[in-house]
């Protein structure tokens, strides 16, 4: 589904066209996503106005690999900082099962962060032009 709103303001999405649409729509002014259940939300991109067809190839990204992704990440890196203060500080009053125990938690959390990252990625939405070139790729203008 591609959804529109203003460009530049904090108005709601609004479902425009199911794919494949062929409908003439507005574009001015307008910045667009690409949704679908399950789907990773694309990044806002524009749509430059003009006559002829504006063809688009998307590349849908699965939400809950992108929430695995991130949990993993977000569980990850604070193990891993754990586990380090741990193993430094078992090391520094030569305590063995912290530098034991910290050492598990650092390399589980270097593991969590391995594998988060390509589950980051291959949760994620791409949009391309009729080019090939990747239109979604930057986050929108910032807001006043």
């Amino acid at each position: 589904m591609l959804e529109l709103r203003r460009f530049g303001g904090f108005d709601a999405w609004h479902a425009t066209c199911a794919a494949p649409c062929a409908r003439q729509l507005v574009v001015a002014g307008m910045e667009a996503r690409v949704v679908a259940p399950g789907m990773t939300p694309s990044k806002p991109f524009r749509v430059e106005p003009g006559s002829g067809a504006a063809l688009l190839t998307v590349n849908g990204g699965s939400a809950s690999r992108a929430s695995a992704g991130r949990l993993s990440l977000y569980v990850g890196v604070p193990l891993g900082f754990a586990g380090m203060g741990a193993f430094a500080y078992g090391k520094y009053d030569d305590r063995t099962p912290l530098v034991v125990g910290g050492g598990i938690a650092l390399g589980l959390g270097a593991a969590l962060v391995l594998v988060a990252l390509p589950l980051i990625v291959s949760g994620s939405t791409e949009v391309t032009n009729s080019e090939g070139q990747w239109i979604a790729d930057t986050t929108p203008a910032i807001r006043f």
